[in-house]
């Protein structure tokens, strides 16, 4: 009876220690090196895995274009005129921008297209009677939640653009 019970012990060990991943009953380091190396090669699959994540999304943020969409607190001046104060609302598709302001009895539209962190185009205003329009360049922050920009007049000369005093600045809400 001894004998089975021993036989019985043995054989339970045996398993235990299969199932523990050692197939020598000596406990040699041999059998511990596949384990170590699967949980290795397991670390560097999650560190490989984790890098290419992070290149995705830093990938992602390189190529994003700026998103100039929302309304907007504006402010803008003409030469030594009074600045002016207007909401402007911009609607933005992939790379293309337009929108619409008013002031007054003045309606006024801005439509664009953005490169990097600037949108230019051109603004249009209807006003009773009149109808003026020219280029503008806006350069958003990084933050995106303001931009600078300038103004001119078409009847200006060419290229005022990069050269006027005319801004027109501008805070998300």
């Amino acid at each position: 009876m001894k004998q089975t019970v021993l036989i019985l012990l043995a054989g339970i060990a045996c398993i235990f220690m299969i199932a523990a991943g050692c197939t020598s009953s000596t406990g040699s380091a041999t059998n511990a090196t596949p384990a170590a190396t699967t949980g290795a090669a397991a670390a560097a699959t999650t560190a490989a895995a984790q890098t290419t994540v992070q290149a995705n999304v830093t990938a992602a943020a390189t190529t994003a274009v700026p998103n100039f969409a929302g309304t907007w607190n504006t402010t803008w001046k003409s030469g030594n005129e009074t600045p002016l104060a207007t909401a402007m609302t911009l609607v933005q598709d992939n790379a293309t921008v337009a929108g619409t302001y008013t002031y007054g009895n003045v309606t006024g539209s801005v439509s664009g297209t953005v490169s990097g962190s600037v949108l230019t185009g051109s603004w249009k205003e209807t006003a009773p009677d009149t109808t003026y329009r020219g280029p503008l360049a806006f350069t958003l922050s990084a933050d995106g939640k303001s931009f600078t920009g300038t103004w001119a007049n078409d009847s200006d000369a060419a290229g005022t653009i990069n050269t006027t005093a005319n801004y027109w600045n501008g805070v998300r809400v």
